[in-house]
């Protein structure tokens, strides 16, 4: 059965085994940065669609964005957040992974989006669609 706690697992370790230029802060997790860069992650589900009405297990689809907000210096420039936003990138585009019973995870083309200055950092987010096909 698909799990949405595995659908988590799977994200955050993915970026969690390939980022270790920051700190990153995960979803609900207690995170003071101790200092001015780091990451933050979220997971945003968007739709489910049943995509195969044969079987006694059918094949489910869901859909969202993996929402990674970028925070450097504020007045430093924009080129180490967007250096970061590059990596982040790489890290997810067009990959393929899984966790327990998450089914694979396709990660699509990731965008980014510049925010500005937050309580004195700079921010960019980073978004990358993906879907998941996963059996009832």
């Amino acid at each position: 059965m698909s799990s949405f706690a595995d659908e988590r697992a799977a994200i955050e370790k993915r970026l969690k085994d390939n980022w270790t230029t920051t700190p990153i802060a995960f979803d609900n997790v207690g995170f003071r940065p101790t200092d001015s860069e780091y990451v933050a992650i979220f997971i945003q589900n968007a739709s489910a669609t049943q995509i195969e009405l044969t079987g006694t297990t059918p094949n489910h689809r869901y859909t969202g964005l993996i929402s990674i907000q970028i925070f450097v210096d504020a007045n430093s420039g924009s080129q180490t957040a967007r250096t970061y936003a590059d990596t982040i990138a790489a890290i997810f585009r067009n990959q393929r992974f899984s966790s327990g019973n998450s089914g694979t995870i396709i990660c699509r083309t990731p965008n980014v989006q510049r925010v500005g200055v937050v309580e004195g950092r700079f921010q960019l987010n980073l978004t990358v669609p993906y879907y998941r096909d996963a059996t009832a």
